[in-house]
């Protein structure tokens, strides 16, 4: 997402921005820059790296960054009107 909010945010310039988005999303854009389709919801390769970069701990701690994923995302999912598809992400 490319568009610039500048603070205090107005409610109206927030809605534009976001219903900018929502129709770039829709036709296909997938989203902001370097986003993967829906399909593919997380990209191995970026958590492989994690793990590899966090060293020993990397196995817990990405397990740990995905389970607080999993339960914050719907309610902030919902909040911003997107309908859920509740579904077990691939680590």
């Amino acid at each position: 997402m490319n568009d610039y909010l500048s603070k205090p945010v107005q409610l109206k310039e927030l809605e534009a921005a976001l219903e900018r988005f929502q129709r770039f999303a829709r036709v296909g854009g997938g989203g902001a820059r370097g986003c993967r389709a829906a399909s593919e919801p997380i990209d191995r390769n970026v958590l492989t790296n994690l793990r590899k970069d966090l060293g020993s701990n990397g196995d817990d701690a990405v397990a740990e960054l995905v389970a607080a994923f999993q339960k914050e995302a719907p309610a902030l999912m919902a909040a911003l009107g997107v309908p859920s598809r509740r579904t077990a992400l691939p680590i």
